[in-house]
């Protein structure tokens, strides 16, 4: 190598060297690098804000934090604040300094990225440019087979259609949707569909004006994407609930680009939530398209409801800014697409901008919202949010500090259908406020801590979710906060107990209230979290809850008492001195021993629901010659592992273990409701019990396990240790009497100190449903890819499958119902303690088993089995043998009471 060469050019030449390029190839190389400017995209899908001037990098443009020169929205209000600013300094949750956030990466925001590619489809179609240059193979063998003259044809050059100035809204909210703008420009650019993408960024100065920024930084006139042949697609990129949105000025941008391009707006919110934005005061139409790549404004609108009509005629007769608005849906952009590309048969959603300006306001957030306001605001999440939202929002109340990657670490870790739109329903919602006196930026968005805005926010969020959610919340944020901290997990819980030993005044203070925020939290699962509390941080009593009232100072004067005679007749006031002997005790608490009893395990386990898909109705020339009977549909099952329960391991020998499942006691409806297809009149009538918590066997007793407790000292009666049809370890256990089936909760009882039982039969009803009301947990019908059953029957117009002939192992299958049970329906019917009666008339609504006189009465079986038809699986269903009876599809499953309730 030269040395004489600059070290750039040094390094240029050992790049080349390594690369197997011919000299032509190097020079297009050398071209092309030099017509970039040095614009150079890398898409790492990693990547993260990090407090440096914004680079030529799409990543660090589009993942960037949030600027303070703008406040996001509050979706519901007129008012662009993700949260409410803070109005004071006072001790907060404020990350301290030597704090470093862990990189948490978001889940990609697109999923299915080739179908959405494919509804693009028809923007990729190639215009011929330029004169005829190329000769044209086809046309040139056709003119010589006609006139037998040897001439060639040419034809133009043809390159793609369309190219996208792709142009993301940076006002603060949208730091929710870094990753959409990753993945959306990976989506335009790497299809082949476009002939050029480019990203352009819109942020808001301290005036309040908008600019028209490059990826490099630098400001750019909103009038230079205009510039060209003009084949160009702006695609805006919003949630369009920033301030630019209601004052005018975005309209003023935008028209700018509608008059002459096609110009879109691609909406992160799905269109159930757009009501909440800038666009519910504008009229929402449908746009039509009489030719390909008409600019937006010259697309013919449609009301979508007969009472914008008139606004619309006046609206038109102005300068109106026609838009369209696409979701990120295969469909919607399959429409929209089609009436770009001149397509007159479709229609895309879309507004006739007509509203007035409107001044937002920018709050500060105040000490403390009037009771009413808080409550008016809470009733509103919880009536307009998704369930998704909710659940969301009630394990983030579950976090003693919030930031935007814990939100990430919870939604990935407890949450993971959750998507970016949750949060930010979330967010947006107005029940956060930023903690003590920070202000987000582009550099600190990471680090910006939130915190409800009152604890009644936290208590109506996590009425009915589950205590061990709360617990896996806590945990997951204490090690993130403590790794952020330098911290391992001991020494963070330690610097709880004792926050003053913070290394600094910011790390005492956050530390400080981390606790305070935790106790509160414990103490609001229940009492049985009280002596934790206490332990982080002592409850203070109001002088009114005192033991003793505060000491005073009295005056008083000083007499003595002289002797008295009193006649022997005369009763003392007082009762005599009596002596009594006591004997005192002292309780000493220590570290740990709290709940040594049960050392829980957190169980996660796959839930499946079964649900019928239909396919949509046909559409165009086709919609009418299909009737909608006639339209397919089909059963699915849909899987999540998103379910945590307690569980407790009792050990019987080495390696066998009786798995129990805490189950939370409350009231259900028990029986089956008179329209159940295939509903015996034994299921009723329905009635509501109450129950109180226990624990109950995640599987039916296995083989293994039956002869582990066969083999302990008798009770009452001989166990045969092999009973079972159908061997193997895993199996569950049958062919064993009701009489047997007691001898082993007895002998099990008395090998572990705790009192085994069969389960009553509202036990057993409640655990199957596990909150559904269906027929099956699995939802209105069953498939034996689920359950074991003879599969060749169906119920409820099901799915037909298989028939085993015999008992399958327990947890063949990989799923549970909601309370992390497995086999509830099929395989073995399940012995319960309840005396059989024909009907619910006079049962029990407290859960107790519902006995009779007499000891040989008939006793339930519940469950069906693996010979049976699958109306017999029913979670209702019940019937009856006689409790000396052995048959090899019965089997059954033990429970325990719950040592506390949870």
């Amino acid at each position: 190598m030269d040395p004489s060469l600059s070290p750039p050019l040094q390094r240029l030449v050992t790049t080349l060297s390594k690369l197997d390029l011919t000299s032509q190839e190097i020079a297009e190389v050398i071209w092309l690098a030099a017509r970039t400017d040095g614009d150079i995209i890398t898409l790492d899908t990693e990547a993260q804000p990090v407090p440096e001037p914004v680079t030529t990098q799409v990543e660090q443009d589009l993942s960037s934090p949030p600027s303070s020169d703008s406040e996001p929205p509050l979706p519901n209000e007129a008012q662009a604040e993700i949260v409410p600013a803070p109005a004071e300094q006072r001790a907060s949750l404020a990350l301290p300094p030597n704090y470093k956030p862990i990189p948490v990466p978001d889940a990609p925001a697109i999923s299915q990225a080739l179908q959405l590619a494919r509804s693009l489809r028809p923007l990729a179609r190639r215009v011929a440019i330029g004169l005829p240059t190329i000769l044209d193979e086809e046309a040139t063998v056709d003119r010589i087979a006609e006139t037998g003259i040897w001439q060639p044809v040419l034809k133009p050059e043809a390159e793609l259609w369309l190219d996208v100035a792709l142009v993301f809204d940076k006002s603060p909210s949208m730091c929710l949707w870094q990753r959409l703008g990753i993945d959306l420009h990976r989506l335009l650019s790497h299809y082949g569909e476009f002939r050029d993408v480019r990203v352009w960024l819109l942020r808001s100065d301290a005036t309040g004006k908008l600019n028209l920024t490059a990826r490099n930084g630098t400001v750019h006139k909103p009038s230079e994407i205009l510039t060209g042949d003009r084949r160009r697609l702006v695609v805006v990129v919003s949630d369009c609930v920033s301030p630019a949105w209601h004052n005018g000025k975005m309209r003023e941008l935008i028209a700018t680009w509608s008059a002459k391009l096609p110009t879109v707006v691609f909406h992160v919110f799905p269109e159930r939530l757009w009501s909440r934005t800038a666009l519910a005061r504008s009229i929402t139409v449908e746009l039509q398209g009489r030719q390909a790549g008409l600019p937006s404004n010259n697309l013919k609108p449609v009301v979508r409801s007969v009472w914008d009509q008139e606004r619309l005629k006046a609206s038109l007769k102005q300068a109106d800014v026609r838009l369209p608005v696409v979701s990120l849906e295969k469909d919607a952009l399959s429409n929209w697409a089609k009436v770009v590309a001149g397509d007159r048969s479709f229609r895309t959603l879309g507004i006739v901008w007509d509203a007035q300006p409107q001044i937002v306001r920018n709050s500060q957030q105040s000490s403390a919202l009037s009771t009413s306001v808080l409550r008016d605001r809470i009733d509103s999440f919880l009536l307009t949010s998704s369930p998704i939202s909710r659940q969301l929002a009630g394990l983030l109340a579950s976090a003693p500090v919030i930031t935007l990657p814990i939100a990430r670490l919870i939604k990935q870790s407890m949450l993971p259908e959750a998507s970016a739109v949750h949060m930010a329903e979330v967010f947006m919602s107005g029940l956060l406020k930023v903690s003590g006196s920070q202000v987000p930026t582009f550099e600190n968005a990471e680090r910006v801590a939130y915190e409800l805005v009152d604890d009644e926010v936290r208590d109506r969020l996590q009425a009915g979710s589950l205590v061990i959610d709360a617990l896996t919340v806590l945990e997951a944020v204490s090690r993130y906060v403590a790794q952020g901290l330098g911290k391992s997990v001991s020494e963070f819980k330690a610097l709880l107990r004792s926050p003053a030993t913070g290394k600094t005044t910011a790390e005492t203070e956050f530390l400080s209230a981390f606790a305070t925020v935790t106790a509160k939290i414990l103490r609001g699962l229940g009492d049985e979290f009280e002596a934790i509390a206490h332990q982080i941080q002592p409850l203070e009593l109001a002088p009114s809850e005192r033991s003793f009232p505060p000491l005073e100072t009295f005056q008083f004067i000083d007499a003595q008492l002289e002797g008295v005679e009193i006649e022997s007749s005369t009763e003392s006031p007082f009762p005599p001195l009596e002596t009594q002997e006591v004997e005192v005790i002292t309780i000493v608490l220590e570290d740990g021993t709290l709940g040594t009893e049960i050392r829980w395990q957190l169980l996660e386990y796959e839930v499946a629901t079964i649900e019928r898909r239909t396919d949509p109705p046909q559409t165009g020339f086709f919609r009418n010659i299909f009737r909608r009977e006639d339209q397919r549909s089909q059963w699915v099952i849909r899987k999540q592992r998103q379910q945590r329960v307690c569980l407790w391991i009792e050990r019987l020998t080495s390696g066998v273990d009786l798995e129990m499942v805490l189950i939370l006691g409350r009231s259900f409806v028990m029986g089956s409701p008179e329209n159940e297809p295939e509903r015996l009149s034994s299921e009723g009538s329905q009635h509501e019990v109450s129950l109180p918590p226990f624990m109950m066997g995640r599987y039916p007793v296995t083989q293994a396990q039956w002869r582990a407790v066969a083999s302990l000292p008798r009770i009452n009666r001989e166990l045969d240790p092999s009973p079972s049809e159908f061997k193997g370890d895993k199996r569950p256990v049958e062919g064993m009497s009701w009489y047997d089936a007691v001898e082993f909760c007895e002998r099990l009882s008395a090998y572990t100190g705790r009192e085994y039982r069969l389960p009553t039969e509202a036990e057993w009803e409640y655990a199957c449903r596990a909150g559904t009301a269906t027929p099956f947990h699995f939802g209105e019908t069953i498939t034996s890819d689920l359950a074991n059953y003879d599969g060749s029957i169906t119920y409820n117009n099901g799915p037909k499958g298989k028939e085993s002939k015999r008992t399958t192992p327990v947890d063949q299958f990989r799923v549970a119902n909601a309370f992390g049970l497995c086999d509830m329906h099929g395989n073995v019917f399940e012995w319960c303690q309840d005396h059989w009666h024909e009907s619910y008339e006079g049962a029990p609504i407290d859960g107790s088993a519902w006995l009779t006189d007499q000891e040989d009465a008939h006793r339930v079986i519940r469950g069906g089995s693996w010979g049976l038809d699958p109306r017999y699986c029913r979670s209702a269903y019940r019937n009856y043998y006689s409790p000396d009876i052995r048959y090899f599809n019965i089997g059954f499953r033990v429970v325990c009471s719950a040592p506390r309730t949870l």
